[in-house]
């Protein structure tokens, strides 16, 4: 056995480190609530480049190493080779052009602006911002990305007291008290993450939860959605932060290295801000406020994600950047794990962070952080407030919905809850687990969302779910927008539209009726018309 890596022990003292706490006793709620419990950092969220994919890296990794050849070779000329490499990244495939097209366009955030995307992530960071990014030379290429030398290693108190600091003042808040983190190899983390899950989000949680997204063609049917969220989690999870017990933990195998570091800024402002602002998260979730906790952690998810982006491009050199993702196995093999997950759980899993930044960016452009510190005492209402900022009102309550109907004897109410406009994007997004067969515009056509709520019923092994939604005032196409989903959901279902329903479709596994009438839609979807048509009447 080899010495334990340097961060694991304290300069001069001996033995092994202390084991790290138990886990905190108890985490209600359902599996998407694990992500609030654990505060989880998912490892695509870790850098302003994560946000394109580490794929993009390699070939600007390449371009700098052959620069950095040539500058060597050419004992003569003593210029810096990043003013070649920033002349050099004008228009080739995988080229800065690429990678700020794909931050600005690709996810939606910040309506799809570039200049209001990279604006929101550079300023205040220490770095020239897109002025001097844009205005030639070099220099506004190390001011995005980080100057100086790759980062030297530090004894983890003293780590953890500088990166403590430069957060503070990012983040225009004060820390009460000293923090303390625990550097946990792959291993351990999954080990405590193992156990703290099913805590969280039990099997029969799984099994309802499971009913539900099979009937909506989210996840293909027999899925073990127990086994799926856990593993997805273990693979996700960098680092995460209890409120509850103080207790911040950080992935770490043989060095606290750019990504470790990086991860360990996202956690120490969750710590900053729960001791400044307090986390405005539920101790106990219900799926009743299932939709606006979502909303609420993604101010604090956002709030943690932008300020993790400002340290990273502040503090760490741009071949610290680049080698964390282009030569980073935890990345590329989260980035896979990720791939090979439906659709809606990816989504579910990355929501807080990249939609929440969206939301943050927002708010902290046209507020500063005073903004967001508000958005702690007054969360979103909903997610579709997440989704477009400029609807932002705490008090704007979402519309509930007339009930859907009651299946008769037998049926047992086993689960009911909010369904909201992000659940229904991440549906329209991949109607039966396909994006090819994405509707028309996913994020507008959810913006026609107003209020929603589900129902489970259960008979056995059988299901039954019942849906409704109201339409926002003012906007049109909801009921259009369902039956398509639906009808790309389940293409090979007998459909027509008897009786005056939207949508009547017949299956091999379930029947379904949809019908709209005075801005709402109901969903029926159970094992026989007869009982669709009760749930959506």
């Amino acid at each position: 056995m080899g010495q334990n890596p340097y961060w694991m022990k304290e300069p001069g003292s001996t033995g092994p480190p202390p084991p790290p706490p138990e886990p905190p006793k108890r985490f209600a709620g359902s599996g998407v609530k694990v992500a609030v419990a654990l505060l989880a950092v998912a490892l695509i969220a870790v850098s302003a480049f994560a946000f394109v994919g580490y794929r993009r890296t390699n070939d600007l990794q390449d371009r700098l190493d052959e620069q950095e050849r040539a500058q060597s070779n050419e004992q003569d000329d003593p210029a810096n080779p990043l003013d070649d490499l920033l002349g050099d990244l004008g228009g080739d495939e995988g080229d800065l052009g690429d990678l700020l097209g794909d931050l600005g366009g690709g996810s939606d955030l910040l309506g799809g602006s570039n200049s209001d995307l990279l604006e929101c992530l550079t300023s205040g960071s220490g770095g020239g911002g897109l002025g001097d990014l844009f205005g030639g030379g070099g220099e506004g290429l190390e001011d995005l990305f980080g100057g100086g030398s790759p980062t030297k290693q530090q004894s983890p108190r003293k780590l953890v007291g500088s990166i403590s600091k430069q957060v503070s003042k990012i983040r225009e808040l004060r820390y009460d008290k000293p923090v303390d983190a625990n550097f946990l190899t792959k291993a351990q983390l999954e080990k405590r993450v193992g156990e703290l899950f099913p805590e969280d989000y039990s099997r029969r949680d799984a099994d309802l939860e499971g009913r539900v997204l099979e009937a909506l063609g989210a996840i293909p049917r027999q899925t073990d959605l127990f086994s799926t969220r856990k593993k997805v989690l273990e693979g996700q999870v960098a680092g995460f932060y209890v409120a509850e017990t103080e207790e911040l933990v950080v992935l770490a195998e043989d060095q606290v290295g750019p990504l470790e570091q990086v991860t360990l800024a996202h956690e120490l402002e969750h710590a900053l801000a729960d001791q400044a602002l307090d986390l405005p998260l539920p101790e106990r979730s219900d799926p009743e406020t299932a939709d606006s906790d979502l909303a609420t952690l993604a101010v604090v998810e956002g709030d943690a994600t932008l300020t993790m982006q400002r340290w990273s491009l502040a503090h760490l050199s741009l071949t610290d950047q680049l080698s964390m993702l282009s030569g980073s196995p935890q990345l590329q093999q989260s980035q896979e794990d990720l791939e090979a997950m439906p659709h809606f759980i990816q989504q579910q899993l990355q929501f807080p962070y990249l939609d929440g930044l969206g939301f943050v960016c927002a708010l902290q452009r046209d507020g500063g952080w005073p903004a967001v510190d508000k958005a702690y005492d007054e969360p979103p209402a909903s997610s579709d407030q997440v989704l477009f900022p400029e609807r932002y009102d705490p008090n704007a309550e979402p519309v509930d919905p007339r009930d859907t109907g009651n299946p008769g004897a037998g049926w047992t109410s086993s689960l009911s809850g909010s369904f909201g406009a992000a659940e229904l994007k991440w549906l329209f997004e991949a109607p039966g687990g396909d994006t090819a067969a994405a509707v028309a515009d996913p994020l507008s056509s959810a913006g026609a969302w107003g209020g929603g709520e589900f129902d489970l019923w259960t008979d056995g092994g059988r299901s039954a779910l019942g849906i409704a939604l109201a339409q926002r005032r003012g906007s049109d196409g909801l009921c259009e927008s369902i039956t398509e989903w639906y009808s790309a959901s389940f293409s090979d279902d007998d459909e027509s539209t008897e009786g005056g329903a939207a949508l009547v479709a017949e299956g091999g596994e379930q029947d379904t009726v949809i019908t709209c009438s005075d801005g709402e839609v109901k969903i029926g979807i159970g094992p026989s018309l007869e009982v669709a048509r009760s749930l959506a009447g």
